[in-house]
């Protein structure tokens, strides 16, 4: 058998490599459409478009968008059936809390939990079944010497790694 050349002009050899850098690019960077979907305090239900101050609500996505919690929680958001999210971030010193209903699986994406801005009060999970979908590390307080206030977070669910690895970084100084 013959060994072939296949013979490129030079001028479609830049078209190609623009292609692949183009197309390698594409693959590094994230999704374009995620979004960060704020808590508002409105009602309780974690689907409903008018309970976040961005429209829409977090999508049911492992790698799209991220719910942030950056005041206490007076209308306690709630999950009534299964959800995926990329990842939660809780940004309050007065606590934050996400509940579900009882069965209901949240699952989280590679962003995992993230309270480095807590600093004081109380962020709590209190859903039924909380299962890894990515590899993620969860850090659960600020590390600064400033973090003088209390601050606790609350875990209560059964957790399901998934095959994944977790690491949990309380972040103390």
């Amino acid at each position: 058998m013959k060994n072939r050349r296949l013979l490129i002009s030079h001028r479609a050899s830049r078209k190609l490599a623009g292609s692949s850098v183009v197309f390698a690019f594409s693959l590094l960077t994230p999704a374009a459409f995620a979004v960060d979907y704020t808590w508002s305090n409105v009602g309780t239900d974690f689907t409903t478009d008018g309970n976040w101050t961005t429209a829409g609500f977090p999508s049911d996505s492992l790698t799209a968008d991220k719910a942030i919690f950056n005041a206490a929680t007076t209308a306690i958001p709630s999950i009534a059936g299964d959800r995926l999210i990329t990842g939660m971030d809780f940004q309050t010193d007065g606590g934050a809390e996400l509940a579900s209903a009882a069965g209901a699986i949240l699952t989280l994406g590679t962003i995992g939990i993230d309270a480095t801005t807590q600093f004081s009060g109380t962020n709590t999970v209190n859903v039924a079944n909380l299962k890894i979908g990515a590899t993620q590390t969860w850090t659960l307080f600020g590390n600064t010497a400033s973090n003088a206030g209390v601050s606790t977070f609350s875990m209560t669910s059964n957790i399901d790694l998934n095959s994944q690895n977790l690491t949990v970084n309380p972040n103390r100084n």
